[in-house]
């Protein structure tokens, strides 16, 4: 799975480095700005794509909001904006800083009642790294499902039905498949 980290970079390195950890101790791939290297790409079109080619957002929100671009808005306020609504975030808000005024409007939007999100606390690095660790693996459970294989599951339910035994019908069973590929041996079974 791939995993975008959104935050602040500078000042957050250690924060980063934690949520990094997480990612691959988990075998995720982590997408991470510090990461990209040199592109014909601005910043923001580059951390932009990083984001939208991940499955899951880990936004990590401390004291600094972190320079307002054009729209108005941080790099990280952005990237929220483009993941919300499209990308399982999840938020993680440091504890026991004194934020900037801009940043603790950041934090009130995204842990809003009506259009916001569950988040967890931190205060240091080990607790950030902890914290990511379970809430991707709990995601990544929750989110387990492999291929489907029709015709191998309408075997396994057909075996699953009585069948005749010693003259006698051991009673009436049904299955309903909405498949008309299995249409004959639906009829085949109505005579049991």
């Amino acid at each position: 799975m791939k995993v975008f980290v959104s935050s602040l970079i500078s000042g957050m390195e250690p924060l980063r480095a934690a949520a990094r950890d997480a990612i691959t101790t988990l075998r995720h791939e982590p997408i991470m700005a510090e990461d990209f290297g040199a592109s014909s790409n601005s910043p923001q079109i580059a951390c932009l794509s990083g984001l939208r080619d991940a499955e899951v957002v880990v936004l990590i929100l401390g004291a600094g909001y972190g320079a307002v671009q054009s729209s108005g808005l941080s790099a990280t306020h952005e990237e929220y904006e483009e993941a919300k609504g499209r990308k399982s975030v999840f938020a993680f808000v440091q504890e026991g800083v004194n934020r900037e005024t801009k940043e603790a409007d950041f934090v009130r939007e995204v842990q809003g009642w009506e259009s916001g999100l569950f988040r967890s606390g931190f205060r240091t690095a080990e607790d950030l790294r902890q914290a990511v660790t379970r809430a991707l693996y709990d995601h990544a459970i929750a989110n387990v499902t492999g291929p489907i294989d029709q015709d191998e599951m309408t075997q396994r339910a057909i075996a699953l039905l009585p069948t005749e035994r010693r003259g006698y019908s051991s009673g009436t069973a049904a299955l309903n498949l909405r498949s008309e590929e299995h249409t004959s041996e639906l009829q085949s079974l109505t005579n049991l």
